[in-house]
């Protein structure tokens, strides 16, 4: 056994690059895993980020429901990027609020994002493209001018049960921002200004701001004016004109903005449904991207997180068109129509054999729904038609993420008829059936973000996982049915 110390000093540092060289090559799947562990440095709750800072991925432009963390993901994103450099693009299925849009472009990647609400296709696009700040700033100018100036009492739009949920003050006011706002030129304005005022709509309407579920407020705190309006736009404007500013000016600093003040990597942002198509990239010669990272819904939108019943209201004031050609006007008629178009939204007659194709994922899918089986016939539905709609989006994004990639999931088991469904688990089988492989699995507990509580289908989820997987060099499609 030889011993340094017997040694003399010049032949050490020969010796030890010996051994070194004589140790097998740590694989990149574990060299990631080794970054992630590591950078807990052995703090029980350090992915709990409870006294994290905000960071520019985190100054979101509208209270979108149940964000992801910013400083979480981040910290993902920079152990696969230092382990892979040569990672060009970053993909997110679920792209909810745009978090990982944020740090997909702060990391000067190229991204491609999709979402079956337009809201969050709005809010994606105007953080990628409305980056002129100077120009936004003369854009709200003119807005706040041409609204005050503006003495119409006329209703700029009409839509069913307007009066339960707007003042008549209330509609004065939005109706005259969004007749301002209407005659800009500028489409990324107008998408910045549209974000404003969903935002403006969310604080006046006579939904409780409390919940994202659509409930009427007190008789007596049902008192949005005109004026109350007009100034809650200026203000909000004029926050989420620092986000723009501040974010424009990281991208600045780091190279990633042209000549034109564009970014200079592509961004792809999609409306449209992942259970049928999640597309691949235009720019690489053979369309994959190398990361994909997402939050699916924990469960179907109705009895989880009510996506679609947020976005509803800010939607109706909206013009669809400068949000995505794609959105069919009849896209957010009703109040459920987001979140029927949403995993597990609707219940079509081919259950049995839904059932049947899940049973077959693995023992974890199984012997769960055999569990709910024995309890709920509804319980079983709601968990069947969810998890097959995730099974399709899956087989998606999975199909397009190229050889030694990876697939990040942030994952919440949620409560079915008194039973706790092993998501996280479940999604695990999916992914094996692409012959994807579980790096590592990171839990962490929930201390602010705002779930649904105790309610008649679930109760509040109190801890998140983050599961990292690696694509093997080839790739196995499992047929959806």
């Amino acid at each position: 056994m030889c011993r340094f110390d017997t040694v003399p000093f010049q032949m050490v540092s020969t010796i030890k690059r010996r051994l070194r060289a004589a140790q097998p090559a740590l694989s990149v799947e574990t060299r990631i895993a080794n970054r992630l562990r590591a950078a807990s440095k052995g703090t029980p709750d350090y992915w709990d980020f409870r006294d994290c800072a905000e960071d520019l991925a985190s100054k979101c432009l509208f209270q979108y429901p149940a964000m992801m963390v910013p400083a979480m993901q981040k910290q993902v994103i920079a152990a696969i990027l230092n382990v892979r450099p040569e990672v060009k693009t970053i993909a997110d299925p679920f792209l909810g609020s745009g978090t990982i849009l944020a740090l997909a472009m702060l990391s000067g990647r190229a991204f491609i994002g999709q979402d079956i609400n337009p809201l969050a296709i709005l809010i994606a696009k105007t953080r990628a493209f409305s980056l002129d700040h100077s120009y936004l700033v003369q854009a709200v100018e003119r807005v706040n001018t041409f609204a005050k100036s503006d003495t119409s009492a006329c209703y700029d739009i009409r839509f069913p049960r307007q009066v339960k949920w707007f003042t008549r003050g209330a509609n004065i006011g939005l109706s005259r921002l969004r007749r301002a706002i209407q005659v800009e030129d500028d489409l990324n304005a107008r998408r910045f200004l549209w974000v404003c005022l969903a935002e403006v709509v969310r604080l006046n309407s006579n939904s409780r701001a409390s919940t994202y579920k659509l409930h009427v407020k007190p008789e007596a705190d049902r008192n949005a004016n005109a004026k109350n309006v007009l100034d809650s736009f200026a203000e909000i404007a004029r926050e989420n004109l620092k986000v723009v500013a501040d974010f424009r000016a990281s991208l600045f600093k780091a190279g990633f903005l042209d000549e034109n003040g564009h970014y200079n990597k592509l961004v792809q942002i999609f409306y449209g449904d992942t259970t049928k198509r999640f597309p691949n990239v235009n720019e690489e010669q053979d369309g994959k991207y190398q990361v994909v990272i997402t939050s699916p819904p924990y469960g179907d939108n109705k009895t989880t997180v009510p996506y679609g019943q947020a976005a509803w209201l800010p939607l109706q004031w909206i013009d669809l068109r400068d949000i995505d050609v794609a959105i069919p006007k009849n896209a957010v008629e009703g109040y459920y129509d987001v979140d029927n178009l949403s995993l597990g939204g609707t219940r079509p007659r081919n259950f049995s054999s839904r059932q049947e194709t899940l049973s077959q994922v693995g023992e974890n899918t199984k012997n769960y729904i055999n569990l709910l089986a024995g309890i709920s016939r509804d319980g079983l539905s709601r968990f069947v038609n969810f998890a097959y709609d995730l099974r399709n989006a899956i087989n998606q994004f999975a199909t397009n993420c190229s050889e030694n990639g990876c697939i990040v999931l942030t994952l919440g088991n949620r409560n079915i008829c008194g039973t706790v469904c092993p998501l996280n688990d479940i999604c695990n089988e999916m992914l094996t059936a692409h012959s994807a492989k579980e790096m590592l699995r990171i839990t962490r507990q929930i201390p602010s973000k705002r779930m649904p509580g105790k309610n008649g289908h679930s109760f509040t989820i109190n801890h998140e996982y983050i599961t990292v997987f690696h694509t093997p060099s080839q790739i196995t499609r499992t047929p959806a049915r």
